[in-house]
């Protein structure tokens, strides 16, 4: 791999079809189906920032965490049937 290659942040497709290792022609037909792909930037020549790119097929392929959770375990309930209880009179809070 060149050293371009790998200091470059903006990609050609040419380039990001090396670093994912399929044909330019492979790639090019993945880019229609891979909805959410960063898009290629016209201030850049065209070219796709590669961290997002990548970032993008690490999620794709369940490899990054998000920062939001996928699934959520159980709400918080802090008024409900185990929530506070209600203070009596004269009770201090804790």
């Amino acid at each position: 791999m060149s050293r371009r290659l790998v200091e470059s942040l903006y990609l050609t497709d040419a380039e990001i079809a090396a670093r994912v290792g399929v044909s330019t022609d492979k790639w090019k037909a993945a880019v229609d189906a891979l909805k959410g792909l960063p898009p290629a930037d016209p201030v850049f020549e065209f070219r796709r920032y590669w961290p997002a790119v990548k970032a993008y097929l690490d999620r794709r392929n369940g490899v990054a965490e998000s920062v939001i959770p996928q699934i959520m375990e159980a709400e918080e309930n802090w008024n409900g049937k185990y929530g506070r209880r209600p203070l009596r009179a004269g009770q201090a809070a804790s």
